[in-house]
């Protein structure tokens, strides 16, 4: 299992590269997590779009040190949202959607896209919901 402060430096990198630039070993699987279900992994790709795509819609309302927070606070609460699979909704394209409302800490919900390869977990994107 990839350690989670190897993931931190990545998103470090990835939030210093600008918008489209193509990134070593994007198809690589980062095993992040071991939960019941089976393990967590997690793609290059995956975690860059994640980086870049969240900064872009963050970063009209929030310096970048609080979007550097709120990814990694993100990335280093995944166990707890993976913690109760069975919440999980079936979406499009085959992929499942988990949420967790972090708003009673100062976060907003984050919810996950992920796709079940065998009897392991491929997250495909991380996103921020707003709670009203």
């Amino acid at each position: 299992m990839i350690k989670k402060e190897f993931v931190e430096l990545l998103i470090f990198e990835y939030i210093k590269i600008p918008k489209g630039v193509f990134i070593d070993l994007p198809k690589e699987k980062l095993h992040i997590i071991d939960i019941s279900e089976g393990k967590i992994f997690i793609t290059r790709r995956a975690l860059k779009h994640f980086v870049e795509s969240r900064v872009s819609e963050l970063e009209k309302r929030h310096s970048r040190e609080r979007i550097l927070e709120m990814l990694l606070f993100a990335f280093s609460n995944l166990d707890d949202i993976f913690e109760s699979l069975a919440s999980a909704t079936l979406g499009k394209n085959n992929r499942y959607k988990i949420c967790k409302d972090y708003s009673h800490v100062g976060y907003p919900q984050i919810c996950c896209a992920y796709e079940r390869v065998g009897s392991d977990i491929e997250v495909v994107s991380i996103h921020f919901k707003k709670i009203n």
